[in-house]
């Protein structure tokens, strides 16, 4: 698992949650928060609940900072970074610094569900989805956040993915 390669590498000692997401559990102590969903009431809820629980919190380490939401359809599949506000940034005269990247919510904004669309469970999405989709999305968002937390920077606040036309482009901060 990534994290266990992490908490080696740098002396860490982090956790990483595999579950579904059940919107009254209380993710609440996590400051980087990864979702594959497949619905857009999925992602409100999921907005709703890192909302109100980044609030409950100061600058302490169990304050949400970072959203990585993942989607996919058929063929093709989207990542976004987003933040739950304000992020203090480290000046640079290299870098322009954003400090609020806003969440998939915010820059999906209008988005509805498709009923057509296949979901990301297995079963259904065997038929229905490319083989490789959520596999190619999985590989891109653990080399986003690898970057983010190796280099302490991100260029681009994700990215949208076309297995059909092989294109990956990004979206710019």
């Amino acid at each position: 698992m990534l994290i266990s390669r992490i908490n080696r590498s740098y002396g860490f000692d982090w956790v990483a949650v595999n579950d579904r997401y059940v919107s009254n559990k209380g993710y609440a102590t996590a400051n980087i928060f990864i979702s594959c969903v497949d619905s857009v009431k999925s992602r409100m809820e999921i907005n709703d609940a890192i909302k109100s629980n980044s609030r409950k919190y100061s600058n302490d380490d169990t304050n949400k900072f970072y959203w990585i939401d993942c989607g996919n359809s058929a063929k093709s599949g989207q990542i976004y970074i987003g933040t739950t506000g304000n992020i203090k940034q480290p000046k640079s005269n290299e870098f322009e610094t954003v400090a609020d990247l806003g969440t998939a919510i915010y820059n999906f904004f209008g988005l509805t569900d498709d009923p057509e669309e296949p979901t990301c469970s297995v079963a259904e999405s065997l038929g229905k989805q490319d083989l490789c989709i959520n596999k190619t999305i999985a590989v891109y968002c653990g080399h986003i956040l690898w970057t983010m937390l190796r280099e302490f920077r991100i260029t681009h606040k994700g990215m949208y993915i076309n297995l059909n036309t092989l294109i990956t482009n990004p979206i710019n901060l």
